[in-house]
């Protein structure tokens, strides 16, 4: 990521928001997401529990793809997956 100094004016502004943004010019065009910086560490935050029945396994994921995706290179990447789980 590169760093970018902010101007004062632009620092105040974006230090007023309370999560994240899509920041945009004058026309409309999308310009980038901004996320404000916070203290708590990603690896801090409780796992949340949830009932497994609305989960699926990665393996489950990638068989559903297979099953899917009329890609034949992706189809191969997917097999060579499943190969690599068992």
């Amino acid at each position: 990521m590169t760093p970018v100094t902010a101007s004062p004016e632009i620092a105040q502004f974006l230090s007023q928001m309370h999560g994240t943004a899509e920041i945009r010019d004058p026309q409309g065009n999308v310009l980038g997401h901004y996320a404000p910086f916070t203290d708590e560490a990603v690896g801090e935050l409780p796992l949340q529990k949830t009932d497994r029945k609305n989960n699926l396994a990665l393996k489950e994921v990638f068989e559903h793809l297979l099953s899917v995706s009329p890609d034949e290179k992706r189809k191969e990447i997917l097999r060579t997956s499943l190969r690599e789980m068992t």
